[in-house]
């Protein structure tokens, strides 16, 4: 299981969530805080959960990856890798403790992978728990095709270079355009008389 936790100035939220879960071994355990905003309060948190892992494993299977959180791209789009790239499955996520921005860019994140996830959230006072899986809200998917052709926009681009440059036919090209900008991924303009593509902010949390 690749377990993570928007961890703030409380550890209380992580281990109660694997009490309830469980953990193994070879489970992965990450906490995800704010980049160049250590505080001792969090310092203190991630300590104490760590002494908690030792405790019930024998050992600490634990990684902290720290988010640049004002710049809400690449907030994602590093949460994003760092899913993608881990081989722990199945991915669980408790989003109860930290800065807003940071839940809120993690979540994002988490749905945008196309994965599977459960995404669990306590009640400050431990009162409730909401809890839901990715699968429910997920976007639709996309294959390479429109990977390459978001990647191929981030700067401004003619169809005709876009189509020369995927080696496909303009028509070809301009329905996965139409499809990507109905989705809000890739956006249309003019300029002058040249009509433009550029990725646009969503399109780039895909790539």
């Amino acid at each position: 299981m690749l377990a993570l936790f928007t961890l703030g100035f409380d550890e209380k939220f992580a281990i109660r969530a694997l009490l309830r879960r469980g953990l193994r071994s070879e489970d992965l355990v990450t906490v995800l805080i704010p980049e160049k905003r250590r505080d001792p309060r969090t310092d203190k948190a991630i300590s104490l959960l760590d002494m908690f892992l030792k405790t019930a494993l024998g050992e600490a299977n634990m990684h902290i990856l720290e988010i640049p959180i004002e710049d809400f791209s690449s907030a994602i789009s590093k949460i994003r890798s760092y899913i993608i790239s881990r081989p722990e499955r199945p991915i669980y996520a408790n989003l109860s403790g930290s800065m807003r921005v940071l839940v809120i860019e993690t979540l994002i994140a988490i749905i945008s992978t196309g994965l599977d996830a459960e995404i669990e959230v306590e009640a400050e006072d431990g009162s409730s728990i909401v809890s839901f899986r990715t699968w429910e809200i997920l976007p639709e998917r996309l294959d390479n095709i429109d990977l390459e052709i978001l990647k191929r926009s981030l700067e401004a681009i003619s169809l005709p270079e876009l189509s020369k440059q995927m080696n496909m036919p303009k028509s070809t090209v301009w329905r996965r355009v139409v499809s990507l900008s109905k989705k809000g991924l890739i956006e249309i303009y003019r300029e002058g008389r040249t009509m433009k593509l550029k990725t646009s902010r969503k399109g780039s949390f895909y790539i």
